[in-house]
């Protein structure tokens, strides 16, 4: 209670143009407070962001508590003629760690014209918009595989940055993100990612080799724009889109390999082109439609392959392969209630499809086969006796049921008549009811799913027995 009336009391004095210190007294002042070598800001709910480091240390830690307050960001502003991180216009810093659990805000630590080398503990989730922009002489990022969102602009114009692994989870590559990376070589972008923004690699001209992510579905406009040094792309079977300008003025990028997947190829897409470029594709495609438009030489070398999950729901990304190459094979599909059978060269799944000798040798398409999912009988089934005309059945629960069915007869070999259905898979008990006294009912059950609107079983249990009290 007392953190709250605090809390309320900060608010309303930050409102008046004053600010709580750490003896408890209020100082009339607008703007950051000052304690040791740094300089901070404090929130609504008394956390703490730091926007300015005074001290000389070249090695640097980000305080994750000050005046008693618990920092939870790092950011700085932006500027006229530059931005201005939390240490710019200080020559001394040459690292920095962030520990967990702090935000790396807007601008944290652009223009850092000495920061070398940055270390970001796991925990932390996000690089903010231009937060290390025109780190001149940075060289070494870490970043840990809980960073899902790396901001706009992020490592602009970080010019001696020469490699950086991202991390695992990240969705998207954002607009201009590394930008003006001159000195980056090679960069390793995950599986994650689906989007690569626009201009995001503009202007990186010694990024000279590039492994495109296979769940990549976009590429916007200017996204590798004036990589003069890139030689060859394979765009990935996944992708749909290139956009406007993507890879214009890559005067070194002769080999263009783009799957028959792709259905927007943007105008200029390779403007200012080598002369040699030639684009790989599949016949009849919009990579050929597109290097007609442009009288850019095109070999027809690529057979698209799709396949189709025959009533399954969503199939694989199709596969573009060169001539009598083999097949990578997908991940097995799943379909509730069914067994998944291979992939076959019919419909009607005749002939099967080998993935390990099988070469493509035209475009095809490849067919799912399913087989309805069998369900086991259900274990350890029992019948108890409670009163005169009441005997409960029971059983052990049988994974992928929706439900039971349980039949009775009135000797071992006699007819089986159904007495209860049990609609819920979890529920594994029936109670059978007005019951005649002193006699012996017997008993089984299956189980069952639901396919298609239908019933699906699986095999009857033993036969169990129980006769009614007198």
């Amino acid at each position: 209670m007392k953190k709250k009336l605090l809390s309320v009391f900060l608010s309303l004095a930050m409102a008046a143009g004053v600010v709580l210190v750490p003896n408890g007294g209020l100082v009339a002042k607008s703007g950051a407070i000052t304690s040791g070598d740094w300089e901070y800001t404090l929130n609504f709910d008394l956390t703490a962001t730091i926007t300015k480091y005074n001290g000389t240390a070249a090695d640097v830690k980000i305080s994750t508590k000050i005046d008693g307050y618990k920092v939870v960001e790092v950011r700085g502003s932006n500027g006229i003629f530059s931005n201005n991180g939390i240490f710019s216009g200080n020559g001394n810093v040459k690292s920095v760690t962030v520990p967990k659990n702090i935000k790396i805000g807007a601008y944290a630590f652009a223009s850092t014209k000495n920061l070398t080398e940055v270390t970001i503990e796991k925990g932390i989730t996000a690089i903010g918009n231009y937060a290390f922009d025109n780190c001149a002489n940075l060289t070494s990022v870490k970043i840990p595989n809980s960073v899902t969102e790396i901001g706009t602009r992020a490592f602009m114009g970080c010019t001696a940055l020469r490699e950086i692994t991202l991390p695992s989870g990240l969705a998207k590559i954002e607009s201009d993100t590394f930008s003006g990376c001159t000195g980056l070589t090679s960069i390793k972008i995950p599986n994650s990612v689906t989007e690569i923004g626009t201009s995001a690699f503009s202007r990186c001209t010694a990024l000279q080799e590039i492994t495109l992510p296979s769940g990549l579905a976009k590429i916007y406009m200017d996204a590798f724009s004036g990589c003069t040094g890139l030689a060859s792309v394979r765009i990935p079977d996944s992708v749909t889109t290139i956009g406007m300008w993507a890879f214009s003025n890559c005067k070194n990028l002769t080999s263009v390999v783009i799957p028959g997947g792709v259905t927007t190829i943007s105008s200029g897409a390779f403007s200012g082109r080598n002369e040699r470029l030639v684009i790989t594709g599949v016949k009849g495609s919009k990579a050929e439609e597109h290097a007609k438009n442009y009288n850019i030489p095109f070999l027809a070398n690529l057979y698209h392959v799709s396949f189709d999950l025959n009533g399954g729901g969503d199939a694989p990304a199709g596969q573009s392969v060169e001539k009598n190459k083999l097949l990578s094979k997908p991940k097995n599909p799943v379909r509730a209630g069914y067994d998944f059978g291979g992939w076959y060269k019919e419909k009607s799944c005749k002939t099967k499809w080998d993935f390990t000798k099988d070469k493509v040798t035209k475009s095809t398409t490849l067919y799912a086969k399913w087989t309805v999912g069998k369900l086991a009988a259900p274990k350890s089934p029992k019948a108890a006796v409670n009163s005169k005309s009441k005997i409960t059945v029971s059983w052990k629960k049988v994974s992928g049921a929706d439900g039971y069915e349980v039949r009775r007869a009135t000797s071992k070999s006699g007819s089986y008549k159904k007495v209860g259905d049990v609609s819920k898979g979890d529920t594994v008990k029936y109670a059978n009811t007005k019951l005649t006294a002193n006699k012996t009912y017997y008993y089984k059950v299956r189980a069952y799913k639901v396919i298609d609107g239908k019933k699906v079983y699986g095999k009857y249990t033993a036969v169990v027995s129980a006769k009614t009290k007198k």
